[in-house]
């Protein structure tokens, strides 16, 4: 009766508050439980207990029937951790202290450098490399280019054996500003074609900020009149820096990657603006969906419901149907910023976002 009850109260009041309230609890009884001197046996009834509350919670008391168990456990404990940071702007900007990444056998990882810029290569052994997959990495365009997409990298060359899997590794906004980022975004495109890379056998994979850049990319070469690359995987991408979508607002508490850093931001924005701070907001270079959007590749657009960035993704769907270009939009009911990237795939929402991608590069790859 106490868990039924606990999950209609959950499911009428606000469901992560709960779940993260009753984590709390069970690390404290974890903690304290011994110091009662309970027996062995009634201590790990009262913990496995707690514990089941806590995975029914999540299940019936889900405010969005769409989403799974396993998504609403990854999106809670997300939450809950995220909770915990004192300070999300330093944890965001904070130095890369990884550890450097292993590669198996049957890759082959190489590192080239143009300019400002540096970038990472890799392909399966005996790659024939026809195709080009360039992915733009995430982070708010000030955190350098880290292992978790490494690993994509690694995991798109095995999907692909016939390509080339290339990261660039950016200069940092936070200590160079627009249009540095960009500069090296778009030297190493460049760079990439004059060793024999073709833009119609290219793709650009990006994500959030990169999302930006991928976007910014395209503007820049069709303003120079160079050929834009054949297809683009944009996920939760960041296309309007004037942050004028009203989900800037109105999912401004859902989405605990970044929202709640209005105190962080500049006056009348949720999201601080390292990359572009005193430069026009407006400008296509720095705000994508604002330019021209006609010729851009064919793209795919992923984004979670619970993102301050979902307008962003929308308005651009509807302006490049718009404006001719072939596009696809996903949703994800109840997913938060970087799911596809953050979560495992036993996740069926992350499942289903890889398997779009998947059939989504193999028209192109």
């Amino acid at each position: 009766m106490l868990i039924l009850l606990g999950g209609w109260i959950a499911y009428l009041l606000d469901l992560r508050r709960w779940v993260n309230l009753l984590l709390v609890v069970l690390y404290l009884m974890r903690v304290s439980l011994p110091h009662f001197d309970l027996p062995q046996n009634i201590n790990n009834l009262l913990l496995i207990s707690l514990a089941i509350l806590i995975l029914l919670l999540f299940y019936f008391g889900r405010n969005n029937r769409k989403v799974s168990l396993l998504g609403s456990l990854a999106t809670g404990f997300t939450d809950f951790l995220i909770s915990l940071m004192p300070n999300k702007i330093e944890y965001i900007t904070k130095k890369n202290k990884e550890k450097p990444l292993t590669y198996p056998d049957d890759l082959v990882y190489e590192e080239a450098k143009h300019k400002q810029t540096r970038l990472e290569l890799i392909h399966s052994r005996n790659s024939q490399k026809k195709s080009l997959l360039y992915l733009v990495h995430g982070g708010g365009n000030v955190t350098p280019l880290t292992n978790k997409y490494r690993k994509l990298g690694q995991g798109y060359a095995r999907l692909f054996p016939d390509i080339v899997v290339a990261l660039v590794d950016f200069r940092s906004a936070f200590d160079q500003p627009y249009p540095a980022p960009l500069d090296d975004v778009v030297d190493g495109y460049l760079y990439l074609l004059s060793k024999g890379f073709q833009p119609e056998n290219t793709v650009l994979l990006a994500d959030s900020a990169g999302g930006n850049l991928a976007l910014a990319l395209c503007h820049r070469l069709k303003a120079s009149g160079q050929a834009l690359p054949k297809a683009e995987v944009l996920l939760s991408p960041q296309s309007d820096m004037t942050q004028s979508g009203k989900s800037y607002i109105t999912r401004y508490h859902l989405d605990p990657i970044l929202g709640n850093m209005a105190g962080s931001a500049e006056p009348g924005k949720t999201l601080p603006v390292f990359y572009a701070k005193g430069e026009d907001l407006e400008n296509p270079f720095i705000s994508p969906l604002l330019g021209d959007l006609h010729d851009f590749p064919d793209t795919l657009i992923q984004v979670g419901e619970c993102e301050i960035l979902y307008d962003d993704s929308k308005q651009l769907y509807e302006k490049m149907k718009a404006s001719d270009v072939k596009v696809e939009f996903k949703e994800f009911p109840g997913m938060i910023h970087g799911f596809q990237i953050s979560f495992s795939s036993i996740v069926p929402e992350v499942r289903r976002a890889n398997s779009e991608i998947k059939a989504f590069l193999e028209n192109y790859l």
